[in-house]
């Protein structure tokens, strides 16, 4: 029997722009505005990775 779930989910990034005007991240606006580069494109694994980073380490 084929095995039905596929394990080469794809990726997908998003730029700069596409996330700081998302509801998800709109209270990191500014934090993200000055980690994210314009010309690169972000999972919002990475990106979560880089708020928890930032974050966790202020407490």
């Amino acid at each position: 029997m084929a095995d039905t779930k596929s394990k080469d989910v794809p990726v997908v990034k998003h730029s700069k722009e596409q996330l700081i005007k998302s509801n998800k991240y709109r209270q990191y606006i500014d934090f993200l505005n000055a980690v994210l580069d314009d010309s690169e494109s972000y999972t919002q694994k990475e990106v979560d990775e880089k708020i928890e980073d930032y974050y966790g380490r202020r407490q």
